[in-house]
């Protein structure tokens, strides 16, 4: 009876397709693979995963250099079995909209962009709404409109910062950056229209 193998770590990664891929290949390459791991439970809004691929001990050697391959974008390189593996491409991770708006209003403090991988976007708004915050703590309480308005304004704008995103037409920071401030402005702007409208 054949023993059962001695599975080692090979690699940790912590996005769920990027695991995909690398299990796919590594199987494409003849070697045996297991995952464990799955969700970060820290941050599941996020999609965030905490994937540990396994592979047997007297296979790892292999298994590195495959992923050692890999990694050198010569994945078309097949040195371990005289026939190549059928090209594929490597899927990508999706973000969802809805989602974006969601976690614009669950985290306002740019929440939506951020999600949207729109960093510097979602830096200027974070600070125009801690700046709002503490403006409306200290100084004035009709300042929290501005801060209102922008999260609105992360809440929408970040449903077309995904779908960029998802066409891989993210826009450079400094681009980014006068779209934030653009927002900003718009919202102490429009601020004290709106606190005159409700009051």
């Amino acid at each position: 009876m054949a023993s059962e193998p001695d599975w080692v770590e090979l690699v940790r990664v912590h996005d769920r397709f990027q695991a995909d891929v690398t299990v796919r290949f590594l199987e494409d390459h003849d070697v045996p693979v297991q995952t464990t791991g799955g969700a970060n439970t820290a941050l599941p809004m996020m999609g965030l995963t905490d994937v540990r691929i396994l592979v047997p001990r007297d296979e790892l050697e292999r298994a590195r250099q495959a992923l050692e391959a890999m990694r050198g974008g010569r994945a078309d390189e097949h040195p371990f079995r005289d026939k190549p593996p059928e090209e594929y491409e490597a899927p990508v991770a999706k973000r969802k909209p809805a989602f974006a708006f969601m976690l614009a209003l669950l985290v306002p403090i740019g929440g939506g962009h951020f999600y949207a991988r729109h960093g510097a976007t979602g830096t200027i708004l974070a600070a125009g709404i801690l700046g709002g915050y503490v403006a409306a703590l200290f100084w004035n309480r009709s300042v929290i409109y501005t801060c209102a308005l922008l999260v609105a304004l992360d809440a929408v704008l970040a449903t077309f910062a995904v779908k960029r995103a998802n066409a891989g037409e993210i826009p450079p920071d400094g681009k980014q950056r006068l779209w934030g401030v653009g927002a900003v402005v718009l919202a102490w702007v429009l601020a004290p229209v709106v606190y005159h409208l409700v009051h």
